[in-house]
């Protein structure tokens, strides 16, 4: 029997952020997570690396209102939806309704930032 991963988020170097969603890589896993995301949060999506093989590596970039997401599936590590920093509100949003949880050292950085009126300015 599979082991059942649980969906987490990454805060990684220069405040790009990552919302992974496990190693199951196939292109109709990639599609569901687009479509749910999309539906959910009213944006849409546009292929920016297209294939329909479940062994090839696929980009898509996700647009809700201003902000963009980029959607990827890289067999066999999975699919992964990331957001630079003035994006990450939104990230950390779809994140709760895939029930994920955040991981890493640096987000309680990040939380510190927000609470001191981050936002306009850059966390160095």
């Amino acid at each position: 029997m599979a082991e059942k991963f649980a969906p987490y988020l990454w805060l990684g170097p220069r405040w790009y952020a990552w919302l992974e969603f496990g190693p199951d890589g196939r292109r109709a896993t990639f599609l569901e997570i687009a479509r749910r995301v999309c539906n959910a949060v009213g944006g849409s999506a546009v292929e920016t690396l297209p294939s329909s093989r479940d062994e090839d590596k696929e980009y898509w970039q996700l647009q809700v209102g201003l902000a963009r997401l980029l959607l990827m599936r890289k067999p066999p590590l999975g699919v992964g939806l990331g957001a630079a920093l003035p994006d990450l509100p939104l990230l950390l949003r779809i994140g709760a309704m895939f029930g994920a949880e955040c991981r890493g050292w640096r987000w309680p950085f990040y939380r510190l930032w927000r609470w001191l009126g981050g936002g306009g300015a850059r966390p160095s």
